[in-house]
């Protein structure tokens, strides 16, 4: 695992604290430039991204972060602090720190990113910190295919990702009882996506709402089944082959009389 050291651009998310941005004539790429900024001084207190880096980060142009930066300088929110190499013009690093100007009414000034607050963040209000949000998004979406992994446990994130939509479009119950089903059924893990989809679409389209009605709509449908087959095997008539067709039949003896045999023979000798 990185160290804070080790760290050199934001690797997850990045934080955009609204209120130091708005009013001050800033675009979309000035916003997210300066919440990288941000984000890395929250990580290891200071900023020394190059242009190129967060370029990529945003996918724009070093020309864009440029500007972006000097903009940001100007209206008073980031530092910039340039070292050059001994006796030469040629840049060999760049720090970039927030401005102690960050302020709005009042003289409010906003905290530095690593300030610790006095009043910690309750776990239980809504505005809770991204970070938080996505670790509890992992943990809704394991628990919500904890039933299918109990059935299937491999299961790859382009699968994952499948079978969260599923759950999203049809439900968490009827999701679990159609898993329930496909296991009843013998159905493989390879094809287990492709039988989910199938049966969930089926449900809805027959106006399956919830379990219970799944069961009556999978047992009436059962019944009919196999009322079908028994019509089919009543209508089938089965052919007997005739005797000349049998594997063990043997041509009847033709008897020739004594008159007719001599006659034959005479015949023969003509020839």
């Amino acid at each position: 695992m990185a160290t804070n050291n080790q760290i050199t651009t934001p690797n997850k998310f990045i934080q955009m604290p609204i209120e130091n941005l708005t009013g001050k004539g800033l675009n979309s790429t000035d916003k997210i430039i300066y919440s990288q900024i941000y984000t890395m001084l929250n990580i290891v207190d200071v900023c020394f991204m190059s242009n190129a880096k967060l370029a990529e980060g945003v996918e724009v142009t070093t020309r864009s972060v440029s500007r972006s930066i000097s903009k940001l300088r100007d209206v008073g929110l980031i530092n910039v602090e340039i070292i050059y190499k001994k006796d030469s013009k040629e840049i060999e690093k760049r720090y970039i720190t927030l401005s102690t100007k960050m302020s709005r009414g009042c003289g409010r000034t906003y905290p530095y990113p690593t300030t610790k607050l006095s009043t910690p963040y309750d776990k239980n209000v809504q505005d809770k910190r991204l970070s938080n949000r996505l670790f509890n998004k992992e943990e809704e979406e394991e628990s919500a295919l904890k039933f299918y992994k109990s059935v299937w446990p491999e299961l790859n994130k382009v699968l994952k990702r499948k079978l969260i939509n599923l759950i999203k479009e049809y439900g968490q119950d009827l999701f679990n009882h159609a898993v329930n089903v496909a296991a009843s059924n013998g159905v493989t893990v390879q094809t287990s996506f492709s039988y989910l989809s199938k049966i969930l679409k089926d449900w809805q389209k027959h106006n399956v709402t919830d379990v219970k009605s799944a069961d009556a709509y999978m047992n009436s449908r059962n019944k009919s089944t196999i009322t079908n087959r028994k019509v089919n095997k009543k209508k089938s008539v089965k052919e007997s082959l005739p005797n000349w067709a049998r594997d063990d039949y043997k041509p009847p003896k033709e008897h020739i009389d004594a008159s007719k045999k001599a006659e034959l023979q005479q015949q023969l000798k003509d020839m």
